[in-house]
């Protein structure tokens, strides 16, 4: 069950996405971005998967208390009661009625509609956001937290995913820049604060808790954005360079930045579904990747420090040159997926520099 409420919340994410870009991309006039066609079988398919795949953290405390008191008793009772499923009951009438509102407006289609549109996926992933582990935390704060953030990408995602997958031709690429570049800047900034106040409101003590599950999913989620902000700068600021040849073609580069932002959406799926870290380590809750990879005792009560050591300035430096080497492969034209490979390889060295400077230590209270 695990694995399917992982799997659903990642395609969940991407759901958003598609819908997002969607339904922003068509509010902008033709003449500042490539041309676009989106078969409707992908936006069908996405407003019937989000309810879908958002019932799955439902079920799963649906059959938790089915045990007890038997299924249909539970599921009445998860969705009048629980805040997870009312959340989800908001969902399906939203999807319900964005799904009507679609199938209406592709018949006419109108730059209004197409915001309408937009302003109902932003009610749609309120409505999700509300059953969020940051809400039971902290509920204000969390709410607008997850919210803001999952906006944020889905935007950011969405967009990218439209003009890099669903583009015919790469025409008026730079008129479309203009643009885009200022909105994924702002993405950016608003997933990076959004993210800092999610983990500040999640996880009492970061170090300590890449111990953890949770901690090590959001820490490789975080080790993502590193080289996902050099593909930005190169298809926000390298690529006017190249574009001074008419027979390049930026998209297969925007394709590499949507692989890895897909990558993230990933990650943030996985750890989504875990118990969030404890201030100290806990033994029952440890990481068998963390355990894999950290050599030195692990005891409950243990709390966790950075000491860099000539390890970690290797990794340091190994992915330094790694990010060197992508922007290398942009300018000689290099096979697409090698800066790709590259791009994972930045990650995994900075993921070995974090592991190789935390230390555990037991820390005595007087």
């Amino acid at each position: 069950m695990d694995v399917l409420i992982i799997i659903s919340q990642a395609l969940l994410y991407v759901s958003f996405a598609l819908i997002t870009g969607y339904f922003v991309i068509y509010t902008v006039p033709e003449r500042f971005r490539p041309s676009v066609h989106v078969p409707d079988k992908w936006i069908i398919g996405s407003l019937i998967a989000v309810p879908i795949l958002s019932f799955m953290p439902v079920l799963y405390v649906v059959l938790l208390l089915s045990e007890r008191f038997g299924f249909f008793s539970s599921l009445s009772t998860v969705l009048t009661s629980y805040k997870i499923g009312f959340s989800w009951d908001i969902v399906f009438l939203i999807s319900a009625e964005l799904f009507i509102f679609f199938l209406i407006m592709r018949k006419r289609p109108t730059k209004v509609l197409y915001a309408l549109g937009a302003v109902q996926v932003l009610l749609l992933i309120a409505a999700v956001s509300w059953a969020s582990h940051a809400v039971t935390m902290a509920p204000m704060l969390g709410f607008f937290s997850d919210f803001l953030h999952v906006v944020a990408v889905s935007l950011w995602v969405g967009l990218v995913l439209m003009v890099s997958w669903f583009s015919s031709n790469y025409a008026n690429w730079e008129a479309f820049l203009k643009w885009f570049s200022p909105v994924a800047i702002s993405a950016f900034g608003v997933t990076a604060i959004s993210g800092l106040l999610l983990t500040d409101t999640l996880v009492p003590h970061y170090m300590t808790g890449v111990s953890t599950n949770y901690g090590q999913g959001l820490l490789i989620k975080h080790l993502l954005l590193i080289p996902l902000v050099f593909y930005a700068l190169i298809n926000g600021v390298f690529v006017k360079i190249k574009m001074k040849n008419p027979t390049f073609d930026p998209r297969p580069w925007v394709k590499i930045e949507a692989i890895l932002l897909l990558a993230i959406f990933v990650m943030t799926a996985l750890f989504s579904q875990f118990q969030p870290p404890t201030l100290f380590l806990a033994e029952e809750n440890v990481s068998k990747l963390f355990l894999a990879v950290y050599d030195g005792a692990v005891e409950s009560g243990m709390f966790a420090f950075m000491q860099l050591d000539w390890w970690g300035l290797l990794f340091i430096v190994l992915g330094v040159i790694f990010i060197a080497l992508i922007i290398v492969c942009f300018f000689l034209n290099a096979p697409i997926w090698l800066p790709m490979i590259l791009g994972f390889t930045v990650t995994t060295c900075f993921y070995l520099f974090m592991m190789s400077t935390v230390i555990f230590k037991t820390v005595i209270i007087q």
